[in-house]
């Protein structure tokens, strides 16, 4: 690798994901919550990577919502920060965020309308410090009550000037399907350091219902504990899973130990 190169993957990683809040002027009524450069010699592209939310979104009201987005309960107060929004998003649905590509000449290279309306962006190493990086996109798909609704992150890739999003097959090499890291009161991830030199794991454990193996006319329902492991093999990720009786919950429980991962 050329220093000129590692040098940059290094500066890449230590800007991160800046808070901007510029008007956008493509995207009418949207301003660019967060951003992340591009190098050409590192993603393929010069330019940078953008979550734009809608403009009502002030720091104070995103404050309430991120992690509840219990807009009634919100718009209930009535206080005077929040009836001009509150007028406003009852006059116009609030927008979904958006998150868009942009390379050389500030020309859109692609946009992805998100499911919900906030979200965050920031940069992980997960092929060590001096390749390419990976962007982690989390979106809030809280409601304001429940334990199985919460930020869901995704992680992508730039190459050739394309927005690619991690994929994972299971350990016989079978079954694509998007990774998908849900952080709520029943499932929780982290990235740890790989069984190679340099590389990274994803970590995930999530608790739901064993409707399977639930006994007629049981008023509690048993409980399945679901350890999955993502694994880099210098091709794909690969996910490793176990699963196991039991309860688990972000608010009582410690993190599993790695050992009991696959």
């Amino acid at each position: 690798m050329r220093v000129g190169l590692a040098v940059r993957v290094v500066l890449v990683g230590l800007l991160a994901a800046t808070a901007d809040g510029r008007a956008d002027v493509e995207h009418p009524g949207y301003v660019v919550h967060a951003t992340v450069p591009l190098s050409k010699q590192v993603d393929g592209v010069d330019g940078r990577l953008e979550l734009l939310e809608d403009a009502r979104f002030t720091p104070e009201v995103r404050a309430r919502f991120w992690g509840n987005m219990d807009d009634a309960m919100y718009c209930a107060a009535r206080n005077d920060t929040n009836q001009t929004f509150c007028a406003s998003a009852e006059r116009e649905p609030l927008r979904r965020a958006l998150l868009r590509l942009v390379g050389d000449g500030d020309r859109e290279l692609a946009v992805e309308t998100q499911e919900r309306d906030l979200g965050e962006l920031r940069v992980e190493r997960l092929h060590g410090e001096h390749a390419r990086p990976s962007y982690a996109v989390t979106i809030d798909y809280s409601v304001g009550m429940g334990t199985y609704n919460g930020p869901l992150t995704r992680l992508a890739e730039i190459r050739d000037g394309r927005l690619l999003w991690l994929r994972s097959v299971d350990a016989q090499g079978k079954h694509p399907e998007v990774l998908r890291l849900p952080s709520t009161g029943r499932s929780a991830w982290k990235i740890v350091q790989g069984g190679k030199a340099g590389t990274r794991d994803i970590l995930l454990v999530a608790s739901q219902p064993d409707l399977e193996n639930a006994a007629s006319g049981v008023a509690e329902l048993p409980f399945v504990q679901t350890l999955t492991r993502f694994s880099f093999d210098g091709t794909r990720w690969r996910r490793h899973q176990r699963r196991s009786p039991g309860y688990w919950d972000s608010i009582d429980e410690p993190f599993p130990e790695r050992a009991r991962f696959p």
